[in-house]
């Protein structure tokens, strides 16, 4: 078997032990997905102390992101936030203004930091909307991703720089020119078209399914 096929069901079987160890043995989501990154690092051929090295970053960043968005809800500071956020373009442009709040705080940070930043402040708006959770999210990840992957200084775009011996300041021009469209389309535009088949999906009788149920609720 080739190393690229070996990587490949060796991921596909680590999945597998994610979902077994969740749903099965009833762990905890963060140290099942921390135990298979960390397993599945190793069988690839990732000296142990490296992969514990990175485990232990990411999970730094996580936890400690986690309670600052725990802090920011229990504090005001989501609302206060979320107030900004809807007084700043009403409550039709919300999705466009935590598109580019989002683009902006993604700049300076990691993805992941972003991301655990900003869920907590996404349920919050969400729910003084009164609209779906999908209708915040998709805008914030838009402009997380385009930051995060098309902007230096981040690593993959700085690498992609290096790699060309591109022209830094025309590389961000460029990511400006292409990625912000590209990101509102597939954030606000898009959440707006999926935000229409929820409504459709919650306006509907009997839903047969859980997920039906629970958007009836949160329309309600």
């Amino acid at each position: 078997m080739s190393p690229e096929a070996f990587r490949l069901w060796a991921a596909f079987i680590g999945i597998i032990l994610l979902v077994l160890l969740v749903a099965r043995l009833k762990w905890h989501p963060f140290l099942a997905l921390m135990f298979i990154s960390w397993g599945l690092a190793v069988t690839c051929g990732i000296d142990p102390g490296q992969a514990i090295a990175v485990l232990s970053f990411v999970g730094i960043v996580i936890g400690l992101g986690t309670m600052i968005g725990g802090l920011l809800v229990s504090s005001g500071g989501a609302d206060a936030f979320a107030n900004a956020m809807i007084a700043a373009g009403g409550r039709k442009y919300v999705p466009w203004t935590i598109f580019f709040a989002a683009f902006l705080i993604g700049l300076p940070l990691f993805f992941e930091v972003g991301f655990v930043l900003l869920v907590p402040l996404a349920f919050v708006i969400a729910k003084k909307m009164d609209a779906p959770v999908l209708s915040v999210g998709l805008p914030m990840l838009a402009g997380l991703s385009i930051a995060h992957g098309m902007t230096p200084p981040h690593p993959a775009p700085t690498l992609a720089v290096a790699t060309f011996h591109a022209d830094a300041g025309r590389t961000i021009l460029y990511a400006l020119v292409i990625g912000v469209p590209a990101g509102l389309i597939s954030g606000p535009v898009f959440a707006a078209a999926a935000a229409n088949s929820l409504d459709f999906a919650a306006q509907s009788e009997k839903p047969r399914s859980k997920v039906g149920r629970t958007l009836v609720q949160q329309r309600k």
